[in-house]
């Protein structure tokens, strides 16, 4: 999580808008229908 919040605080995420993040370590890739 703090990578996810570190990123956000810089100035890459000013290219963001209206994104979700998913900060599950990577479970939602094994996610059938998502």
């Amino acid at each position: 999580i703090a990578s996810v919040v570190a990123f956000l605080a810089g100035a890459g995420a000013s290219y963001l808008t209206a994104t979700t993040i998913f900060t599950d370590g990577g479970i939602m890739q094994s996610s059938v229908g998502l």
